[in-house]
């Protein structure tokens, strides 16, 4: 029978963790609020060890820091699912982790015909987990019986889940490659949300539009976008990109003309800042659709992409030698670090961002022949 306990004080926090302190295993997930705000904040953390859940508050605990009795602790291991998605955000909580296990990466190695969680779920232990969760309001207190129940089978079958996985990559002699790539969640951050002025041009749709209506577009895309911050929404909460495009090709005058033709609450409570959005977008005058900046990014060059087409080569025929996914070798994203950074030794290859010691000591001696070959 499993217990569920849920802590929102800080000596309700001091006794889960005294609790699992003899745990060999510790199953973590987090809910964010990002459907619904700007900045999105950890609103709930899900642990279970052995047949005990926990559901922390971290609205109501302004310190989490506690858990690195736990997390940081090498005799425990630390189970997410795609902990990439999570690990940031209670780092952003200065909880810090050592020796991670990730289903997802694991199954990601194995090759499985399902990497989703309520896909291993239902492979290996055949229960159909709730999928009816996802978009709920992880702020809300009480929380809701259905999303408690969702919350707390996200953590329940990680542990076994693990160690099933974990004896597999061992037959599949992939043990060592995954722990070193679990490693490297580690020390994931938070990323900083920046703003792309010329994010508008990426709105399906916006290449119909005349070279005036999209300098009207520039101009209230930069707008919700503050809108966005100032109140703490989430961006289609202020106005969705259909919106933006109609609205674009509009020659409203007036703000009741807009607020007659907006729809959303959002919409006609903005419609003054809106509107003078479109004015200065019409007055800039006609603008030219942003010049691509290529599928590598802004600084990539006709050399980088050379080098990366070498080395593209070269690991698709290795994939295929040894018999795994192109990624179990190098991710294209691996690839383009390295095609830029061109590294001339091992010494310099080991200083390309996101590539996993194992990797290095695998495959280093020859990426590093290959980047020089084509120089």
């Amino acid at each position: 029978m499993r217990t569920l306990t849920w802590v929102d004080t800080p000596a309700a926090l001091k006794q889960a963790i005294s609790e699992s302190k003899g745990a060999e295993r510790v199953a973590l997930d987090a809910e964010m609020d990002s459907y619904f705000v700007y900045k999105t904040k950890l609103c709930l953390v899900q642990m279970s060890v052995e047949d005990r859940d926990y559901l922390i508050d971290p609205l109501s605990l302004s310190d989490l820091t506690p858990l690195n009795d736990l997390t940081e602790n090498p005799d425990i291991i630390k189970v997410f699912h795609a902990g990439e998605n999570d690990v940031p955000y209670f780092r952003s909580r200065d909880v810090k982790f050592n020796n991670i296990f990730d289903t997802h990466i694991a199954a990601k190695f194995l090759e499985l015909s399902t990497k989703s969680l309520g896909g291993l779920v239902e492979l290996y232990f055949d229960v159909a987990l709730p999928k009816d969760q996802s978009r709920a309001d992880w702020r809300v207190r009480p929380l809701p019986e259905e999303q408690v129940e969702y919350a707390r089978q996200d953590t329940q079958y990680l542990c076994p889940l693990a160690e099933k996985l974990w004896d597999e990559l061992k037959e599949a002699d992939a043990a060592k490659e995954a722990r070193q790539t679990f490693a490297g969640l580690e020390e994931l951050d938070l990323r900083v949300k920046e703003f792309d002025p010329d994010g508008w041009a990426r709105i399906k749709g916006s290449k119909e539009l005349s070279p005036s209506h999209r300098a009207v577009l520039k101009e209230l895309f930069a707008c919700r976008e503050r809108l966005a911050e100032k109140e703490d929404l989430a961006l289609f909460r202020i106005a969705h990109n259909g919106a933006l495009l109609g609205l674009a090709r509009k020659r409203f005058q007036t703000v009741e003309q807009l607020k007659g033709w907006a729809k959303s609450p959002a919409l006609k409570k903005n419609a003054g800042v809106l509107l003078e959005a479109m004015e200065k977008g019409r007055q800039t005058g006609p603008i030219p659709f942003p010049s691509p900046r290529g599928r590598h990014g802004k600084d990539w060059s006709k050399e980088d992409e050379k080098v990366f087409e070498v080395l593209r080569k070269w690991r698709n025929e290795e994939s295929e030698k040894r018999g795994v996914e192109p990624s179990r070798i190098f991710s294209n994203r691996q690839l383009k670090n390295v095609a830029r950074e061109r590294p001339k030794d091992s010494k310099s290859l080991a200083k390309v961002d996101g590539l996993e010691p194992w990797k290095l000591e695998e495959y280093g001696a020859e990426v590093v022949r290959l980047v020089s070959a084509v120089n």
